[in-house]
């Protein structure tokens, strides 16, 4: 994801550029829009990206993919809960 919200931030800041040459803009004005733009996409980039991370949290999901949910009582070896047994025996 990180490497995505790079190249995203790098296309902005190279459409940023191309509008420079286009618009004949100074290289001190040019470097600004660039920087800023870039800077604007990585960062929004990045608290969409930690915001989709923090929705399961939000909504009372801590389970991780792939992960059995159990009680939190089974043994190392069988992977079975301690409860498994009937009331009364």
């Amino acid at each position: 994801m990180q490497k995505f919200i790079h190249n995203i931030s790098l296309l902005a800041s190279l459409i940023a550029l191309a509008a420079a040459l286009w618009q004949d803009w100074g290289v001190w004005l040019t470097v600004q829009r660039m920087l800023v733009s870039y800077l604007a996409f990585f960062f929004f980039g990045s608290f969409l990206s930690l915001a989709m991370r923090a929705i399961p949290l939000l909504e009372g999901k801590t389970n991780v993919p792939g992960q059995v949910q159990g009680d939190g009582m089974e043994s190392a070896i069988g992977g079975k809960s301690h409860l498994t047994g009937k009331a009364g025996k």
